[in-house]
């Protein structure tokens, strides 16, 4: 045992010398075990030959810088060629290929959908997947990024997640040991006069991008995904039933064989971003057109999907490959082989510009549920309003009892009182219930509740004079004096609230969420 520890001492206190020994024994397992696994991985890898040559093509995407996009399905997007081609190198394509890179077959195909309302998580989960957990700064704002990412209010608001991906791998390229170790040795003369020409690290970024790969994945994802600012009350189970009224039972299905971008406003709050995002990269997209087409809602679906599944699996060929995971590293990395004191002030920048989108994501709100209202004292109002439809509903029981309990002399002497109160008592409480919707809904301004209640309160008072019965009077009357409190208390609601408050509405409501 104290051999294969290379006479590390088992028990006692740990020395510098101990911990060194410790961390070359385990990086020494760690490379035996990456060796085996090559090994025994050795026989799926793909020959250079005429027949594969398309294939071998895609390694030029190891070739690039890429950048983070929020706008592509991957995050990712091309920025310069940094690395040199063959020609380049003065040799030819197999030996380059061949001493440089390598392709391996990987053929698996899964699907998963999830919910996730915490974009900070995903920002992790999305740097860890490109093996860059360290950076997942530069991937917050593209998960948090709800609409239109000209959007003044993309940054703003928290956002949930709903997504399924049904991912086919096929191929794996890699680089080999060789450029990984040197890959100083083929970056191209541009990218070296590029970090002479530029001190600027931000224009270091917009030349050369922020990561290179070292390992691309081969095959295609078919993505459905909605994005969405969210209230504080919102959960997975208000989202999904919004997602099924708003697209149907199949939302998170495919429905079209082309990528597609739509940005609209969610049904519950006309002021909340919603994203739909399909793509579909790889393969014969076409073939899930039959799943969308497919309006049988019984158990066969399941049975169907999953032959689609497999009939998309089993499309590809090496004409219709798409990159669909990347294994990254930061380029400043590279910088500082050309020029240590650019590459670390280029490190410097990107992780100070990275930790402030990671405090806007940290920082975002929920949007206020009721995001258009300006009164403060809201929920006193819809609770007033509510008590006096409870009160008008126990009119319409009295009223309804009277007429039940002398319908005999109601019909021998044609009495109408009962019938008038029953009357006031609906309007009383339609009006009450309109209100408290009206107040609820973002798109009402303060103005529009204000002269609803007064003219409603105006036509109750003036028809109390109607001769139709005491009850009918007074019912009305109080009609109109309960509206007049309400007219009141939004007064007072709208003096009350701050000049900071970000909701108030003024008198010009062009630009206001509740115009």
């Amino acid at each position: 045992m104290a051999d294969l520890f290379g006479g590390l001492k088992v028990g006692g206190g740990w020395s510098p010398d101990d911990k060194e020994k410790l961390q070359g024994v385990v990086n020494g397992v760690v490379g035996g075990v990456k060796e085996i696994y090559d090994h025994i991985h050795d026989h799926d890898e793909v020959v250079y030959n005429e027949e594969n040559k398309y294939l071998f093509s895609y390694l030029s995407k190891l070739r690039f810088s890429y950048r983070v996009d929020p706008k592509e399905p991957s995050l990712l997007s091309y920025v310069n060629q940094i690395f040199k081609k063959s020609q380049d190198l003065d040799i030819e394509d197999k030996q380059y290929h061949e001493n440089h890179f390598k392709i391996m077959k990987e053929d698996n195909t899964h699907s998963k959908s999830y919910y996730l309302d915490d974009s900070h998580t995903f920002a992790k989960d999305v740097a860890t997947g490109f093996d860059v957990g360290g950076c997942y700064g530069a991937f917050c704002l593209g998960a948090l990024l709800s609409a239109d990412y000209s959007s003044s209010s993309s940054y703003k608001y928290k956002t949930a997640r709903y997504e399924r991906l049904v991912v086919a791998q096929k191929y794996i390229c890699l680089a080999k040991k060789d450029f990984k170790e040197s890959p100083t040795k083929y970056l191209t003369t541009g990218f070296k006069e590029t970090v002479a020409k530029y001190s600027n690290p931000k224009d270091l970024e917009e030349h050369l991008g922020t990561f290179y790969a070292w390992k691309i994945k081969l095959g295609g994802c078919i993505k459905t995904s909605f994005v969405m600012e969210i209230s504080e009350d919102d959960d997975q189970e208000k989202i999904e039933a919004e997602l099924i009224l708003h697209f149907g039972p199949k939302f998170l299905s495919p429905g079209s064989a082309s990528s597609s971008t739509e940005y609209i406003k969610r049904k519950s709050n006309k002021t909340a971003s919603l994203k739909m995002e399909m793509s579909m990269k790889g393969g014969k997209p076409e073939l899930w057109l039959a799943e969308s087409d497919e309006s049988d809602e019984s158990s066969s679906k399941t049975g169907n999907s999953e032959s689609i599944q497999q009939q998309w699996a089993n499309s590809f060929d090496n004409s219709n490959l798409y990159p669909i995971a990347y294994e990254l590293k930061p380029i400043w990395e590279l910088v500082k082989k050309i020029d240590p004191d650019k590459g670390k002030r280029f490190e410097d920048y990107l992780k100070e510009k990275w930790e402030k989108h990671e405090m806007e994501v940290k920082g975002a709100s929920f949007l206020n549920s009721k995001s258009g209202h300006s009164l403060e004292n809201l929920k006193e109002i819809i609770k007033f309003c509510n008590d006096y439809v409870n009160t008008c509903e126990e009119h319409l029981v009295r009223a309804q009892n009277k007429i039940e309990t002398f319908s005999f002399i109601i019909r021998l002497f044609d009495l109408k009182r009962y019938d008038h109160w029953k009357d006031a008592a609906e309007q009383g409480k339609e009006v009450f219930t309109q209100l408290i919707v009206d107040i609820d809904n973002p798109w009402k301004t303060n103005k529009d509740l204000i002269e609803f209640a007064e003219k409603k309160s105006s036509y109750f008072r003036i028809h109390a004079e109607e001769n139709k019965g005491p009850y009918w009077s007074e019912l009305y009357k109080n009609h109109s004096e309960r509206l007049m409190e309400v007219f009141k208390m939004i007064e007072e609601g709208r003096a009350k609230l701050t000049s900071t408050n970000p909701f108030e509405c003024s008198e010009d409501t062009t630009n206001c969420p509740r115009k």
